[in-house]
């Protein structure tokens, strides 16, 4: 059975969208190469902006060489890795300074992100833990959670430090919204 025209338009379609990324992301290399000097090409990896997100192999359970494996590749492509832990299942705060251990030990920047957005739910509703007693990031409790462990993670020194992602969606319950606007902002000016 052949696709029909509509398949195939949408395939040609899909095609030119992935050439025109492309073209743009050499175009793009190809000026930051030079923009250090007539014809200087340095495109090593610690001279680049990308970063690679954790995700050793055999997620969520890697291997420890699993994980060696991933930071010594996140080197060789760029300079820094993006760790993003859930709140409501926050990796130990042992694990995360292990992985900001191995970031460093190669000369990785360290991208940290705590999130307290669920990821089912069309992102719209908190990811509270059963630790902080409550359901809201509007409890007082969720806040004084929320605020300690942001701190912990800020112990660490990581290069960046995110207090949440993907907001845009979460606007969607605005009640939420604004009660995370507002956690964000205390935690950041308690820190």
């Amino acid at each position: 059975m052949t696709p029909g025209p509509a398949v195939t338009a949408i395939e040609r379609r899909a095609l030119r969208v992935r050439l025109v990324c492309v073209a743009r992301a050499l175009v793009a290399s190809v000026a930051g190469a030079f923009s250090t000097g007539p014809f200087s090409a340095d495109l090593s990896p610690e001279r680049t902006a990308l970063g690679v997100g954790y995700s050793p192999a055999h997620m969520p359970f890697p291997s420890d060489v699993d994980i060696e494996k991933f930071f010594d590749e996140a080197a060789r492509l760029g300079s820094g890795v993006v760790v993003t832990t859930d709140w409501h299942s926050t990796r130990s705060l042992e694990r995360v300074t292990e992985l900001s251990k191995l970031a460093r030990a190669r000369g990785l920047k360290l991208h940290l992100y705590l999130d307290p957005i669920a990821l089912e739910g069309r992102r719209a509703t908190p990811s509270v833990p059963e630790s902080a007693r409550g359901s809201s990031l509007g409890d007082p409790e969720v806040r004084r959670k929320f605020e300690g462990d942001a701190l912990e993670l800020a112990g660490l020194r990581p290069d960046y430090l995110g207090l949440a992602t993907e907001v845009n969606l979460f606007a969607s319950n605005p009640k939420e919204y604004r009660a995370l606007l507002s956690l964000v902002g205390e935690t950041y000016i308690g820190a």
